[in-house]
């Protein structure tokens, strides 16, 4: 276990407790201790953030200085990387996934960083002559004040990949951690404050509750812009907030994505990732976790059968502990979602597997849920319509690639989705037909940082990583000149 943390803000370059004295705890959800205290910022802290970070935007060289936000990006991928252990560990700690699932989250953060950082002098515009002597020049320019609302599943690499491209982009970020994760992201941006040659205000962290940090980021006219990664429904509410400036939102929300194997999948290989897809090692907290999975009937019964045994081989625990396969869910208001919707597949499906909370020995202290396999889903039933963030499985027939797409397109999400075939005729195919932001082929979960992502319907608005992401955080400008006499 880390040893305790006590956080503080991060406001105008400096290090700040509340001022209205209230705290939130954060917990370890495998053995209920506590991790960290963080402040319960009041409207005050929250609107004294986004007038420091106005004044960073507009009266330092930050926006126009390309070179210096690449050094500091640059600077910062490595003192994380010197203490990725000590950042693993309190990962781990706070959230619950296990050591190999928070260290890999990590290396990916910081390599997302590393990438805009190399992103940050290459802000391309265009120019063309529409006229004689009439130049358009169209340039990118940074949107202002930003406000990222982190959340608390993936605390570490969605933090950053919101700040990292608004960054490189010129922008000042104001971050509001999930209140179950604020000490990995104070431990983060501890180590952005040590830094040399950053304005102050350019980064703040301020921490508290939805209602006052989250709505007044959102509503605030000197807050530009907003990256959210959350639930549909927190992304319905924020978009409602924000319109009331008509600021920029870019949302990355829910999913329940289809995991598509064909009779002719490499079958071995599916089984691995039916469970690695959706994320069976984190209790399937994850958007875009392959929570559904579509069989073909010719493999139905024969991959229901090895579902079912590599599930019961998992090991629950404290993710620091050797052995563990599987961490707790997040809190005990999410074990009691997750229960309900259980009680739901018992009333409308074929129970293969798990259904209960686990709580023998060491796992009573925690909120620990058996991985649990339900078979034969009505595609109408709202476990197959809505997002359980759990480790619960829902499988489904089909006979022909017509009957696997019109099931896989039966969903608000269009988050993400797989197909598994060795017919890329078929493969691709599919693909096509598929209404979601990504569709791996014969692999999943698979989300380098260089390629962009987006959802399509309640799964989100905007582009995720690669130029465009970098791009997201930016606005044009067209600048006209007649050189004419």
């Amino acid at each position: 276990m880390t040893p305790m943390l006590t956080c503080s803000n991060y406001i105008g370059g400096k290090w700040v407790s509340s001022t209205n004295g209230e705290s939130l705890e954060s917990r370890n959800p495998a053995t209920g201790e506590l991790v960290c205290t963080a402040p319960n910022a009041s409207l005050e802290e929250v609107r004294e953030a986004i007038s420091t970070a106005r004044q960073a935007f507009e009266g330092t060289s930050w926006a126009e200085d390309s070179p210096l936000r690449a050094r500091v990006l640059y600077r910062w991928a490595q003192e994380m990387r010197n203490r990725i252990e000590e950042l693993t560990r309190l990962l781990t700690d706070e959230n619950g996934k296990t050591l190999a699932d928070a260290k890999g989250e990590l290396e990916r953060g910081i390599g997302i960083v590393e990438y805009y950082a190399g992103l940050a002098q290459n802000v391309f515009g265009k120019t063309s002559i529409s006229s004689p002597n009439y130049y358009s020049f169209v340039i990118r320019e940074p949107m202002g004040v930003i406000g990222a609302i982190v959340p608390w599943n993936f605390p570490a690499v969605l933090m950053l990949r919101a700040v990292a491209p608004a960054l490189a982009a010129g922008n000042a970020v104001i971050v509001k951690p999930a209140s179950y994760t604020p000490g990995i992201n104070y431990a983060m941006t501890k180590i952005f404050s040590e830094l040399e040659d950053v304005p102050d205000g350019i980064l703040s962290l301020v921490s508290g509750t939805g209602s006052i940090v989250g709505a007044e980021l959102a509503r605030n006219r000197e807050v530009d812009m907003i990256a959210l990664t959350g639930s549909s429904e927190t992304g319905k509410r924020v978009m409602q907030a924000a319109s009331e400036t008509l600021k920029k939102v870019s949302l990355e929300l829910g999913g329940k994505s289809p995991n598509i194997v064909l009779g002719d999948a490499n079958f071995d290989k599916a089984i691995q990732y039916a469970l690695k897809g959706a994320w069976m090692s984190f209790g399937c907290q994850v958007c875009y976790a392959g929570t559904r999975i579509l069989l073909d009937n010719a493999i139905h019964d024969r991959f229901v059968e090895a579902l079912k045994k590599q599930a019961e081989s998992m090991k629950l625990g404290y993710g620091a502990n050797q052995g563990v396969d599987i961490g707790p869910v997040i809190s005990q208001d999410q074990v009691d979602i997750i229960m309900d919707y259980i009680d739901i597949g018992n009333q409308d499906a074929k129970l293969v597997t798990g259904g209960f909370r686990a709580d023998s020995g060491d796992l009573s202290k925690g909120f620990f849920i058996a991985p649990t396999v339900f078979d034969d889903v009505p595609v109408e039933s709202r476990l197959s319509q809505e997002e359980v963030f759990g480790p619960v499985l829902s499988v489904f027939r089909f006979d022909g690639v017509e009957e696997a797409a019109e099931i896989a397109n039966n969903s608000l999400f269009g988050l993400a989705a797989a197909v598994w075939t060795k017919d890329i005729n078929k493969a691709l195919g599919l693909a096509r037909k598929i209404k979601s932001g990504t569709v791996w082929i014969n692999t999943y979960g698979r989300l380098p940082y260089q390629a962009e992502m987006g959802g399509q319907k309640e799964s989100g608005i905007g582009i995720q990583y690669g130029e465009e992401g970098l791009n997201e955080f930016t606005q044009l400008k067209h600048i006209g000149i007649d050189i004419g006499d």
